[in-house]
């Protein structure tokens, strides 16, 4: 997976607003399941799916403690997602991996613009 795809993966995962507030709730500590049903009063099977999609972005690593098992979030992944975003959005169109069909596009409408620049 490239770059954008991770970033985008990452930024879905957030995008959901049970699934932001879950993120944040780790932030600041660890968390079973059963503890995060009553912080959000949803149901296990929810918060189970909530947490898997978190995890397969990289955004929750878990713990098992006996028959427990701790949740928290994962903050670097986050940044590292802040950090590549950055450099997709500051680097030039060209110069992006996934980027190169849409620059050929791009350089074709700036070398040939059709006159008057407005759409129908």
């Amino acid at each position: 997976m490239g770059p954008i795809d991770e970033t985008v993966r990452v930024l879905q995962a957030l995008g959901q607003d049970t699934r932001f507030k879950i993120f944040k709730v780790l932030c600041g500590r660890t968390f079973c399941v059963c503890e995060l049903e009553e912080i959000f009063g949803i149901t296990q099977p929810a918060i189970s799916h909530h947490l898997a999609t978190l995890k397969d972005a990289g955004l929750v690593n878990d713990s098992r403690e006996g028959q427990w098992v701790f949740y928290e979030a994962n903050a670097e992944r986050l940044r590292e997602c802040w950090r590549a975003l950055e450099g997709i959005l500051n680097a030039p169109i060209d110069e992006t991996p996934g980027m190169e069909a849409l620059a050929d596009k791009v350089r074709e409408i700036e070398t040939n613009p059709k006159a008057p620049r407005r759409c129908k």
